[in-house]
C-alpha cells in the first residue's frame, strides 16, 4: 500500500515518515479505514494517510472537518492576496 501511494498520503499527498521518537509526529505514517463503519482493516478499506490526517478525521470526521478546512484556505489565501474573506457558517 505505501508503495502503490509512492510513499504520500493518499488524501494530502504529502511525504510520509516513520520516525521514532516519543510522541506523536504529525507526518508518519498510519492506517486509515475509509469507512470507518466497516470494523476490519481489509486492503480494500484501507489507506495510508499521515497521522494528522487520521486523528483529524477520527476527531471529527470528513463531514464536519471538510467546510472548516475550505473556510480556513479560503482565508489564508485571500489574507495573502489582501482580500477581505466572507464570513462562512460552520455548521455542528
Amino acid at each position: 500500500m505505501f508503495a502503490s501511494q509512492n510513499g504520500k498520503c493518499a488524501i494530502t499527498k504529502e511525504e510520509l515518515t516513520c520516525i521514532s521518537q516519543e510522541g506523536r509526529i504529525k507526518t508518519n505514517i498510519s492506517l486509515d479505514r475509509i469507512d470507518s463503519k466497516i470494523k476490519d482493516y481489509s486492503p480494500e478499506n484501507t489507506r495510508v494517510v499521515l497521522t494528522a490526517v487520521n486523528k483529524t478525521l477520527n476527531e471529527y470526521g470528513g463531514e464536519t472537518i471538510l467546510p472548516i478546512l475550505k473556510a480556513m484556505v479560503a482565508k489564508i489565501e485571500n489574507d495573502k492576496l489582501g482580500i477581505a474573506s466572507p464570513s462562512v457558517a460552520v455548521t455542528r
